[in-house]
């Protein structure tokens, strides 16, 4: 049997995440993983804005088009809109919180008891339109990167940085969810369509790698981000317009 080549970025996070579906798979279908560095908003050079369509999967993309892995992993959140000619979403994961989190240097802290005049980071516009109407008193500052790279921002004092918010799913996938201050309300910060959804990209006409990720598919939670497609193809599912009652109907992961 051949092995499945699955593509993913290369941040830890993603590999985190990555690794106990290559260990689902593995009894069945022998895996090799393919990280991948040069998406447009992982580069440390000409890194593409973050309202780019694309940003993060089209290196991906490119090598799953072209033959040299046979399914890419996304956070759906990340990936384009619409569907690339000649790829398709396959299959997706069961959803996790949608939720955003507080992740602060102070223990025991929330959003709504931060000090007046203390200083969150964050790169999302959409984060930052919602802190600034709950806390008009706090700052906002832009600070992107991994999610790991912006935790050590926050440890180090030199950054005068009080808090961030993350995705919650993202501190759980790195194993970090006892670092979590406070969850946030989606009516406070609306989550994007297509939050905590981990998606299976393959070519439209690979039946093969198709049905060996079928075991994986959460029937569920392929409803939920369908009204994306609703939205101009000149958005990415991260930048599109927020709607509180279809982001919010998986606030909390299914048990």
């Amino acid at each position: 049997m051949n092995p499945l080549r699955v593509g993913a970025r290369a941040s830890k996070m993603s590999l985190m995440q990555t690794a106990p579906i290559l260990a689902s798979l593995s009894p069945a279908v022998p895996t090799i993983l393919r990280p991948f560095t040069e998406a447009g908003g992982d580069r440390t050079k000409n890194r593409a804005p973050l309202e780019s369509d694309g940003v993060f999967s089209d290196e991906i993309e490119t090598a799953l088009l072209a033959g040299e892995i046979d399914v890419a992993v996304h956070c759906l959140k990340d990936a384009p809109t619409l569907d690339t000619p000649g790829l398709t979403m396959s299959a997706y994961l069961r959803r996790d919180d949608i939720r955003d989190c507080l992740v602060t240097r102070e223990p025991g802290v929330t959003l709504d008891s931060l000090p007046a005049g203390a200083t969150i980071a964050t790169a999302s516009v959409r984060r930052t339109a919602a802190l600034r109407i709950h806390r008009p008193d706090i700052t906002v500052v832009p600070l992107r990167g991994p999610v790991d790279t912006r935790l050590r921002a926050l440890d180090d004092p030199a950054s005068r940085i009080d808090a961030l918010v993350v995705a919650t799913c993202s501190m759980e996938r790195l194993g970090m969810a006892h670092a979590v201050a406070d969850r946030i309300s989606p009516e406070v910060i609306c989550p994007p369509l297509g939050a905590a959804i981990i998606a299976f990209q393959t070519r439209e006409d690979d039946t093969v790698t198709r049905e060996a990720i079928s075991a994986l598919h959460d029937p569920t939670t392929s409803v939920e981000p369908r009204p994306s497609a609703w939205s101009s193809d000149s958005w990415g599912v991260s930048a599109m317009p927020r709607w509180p009652g279809i982001a919010a109907r998986s606030v909390t992961r299914r048990e």
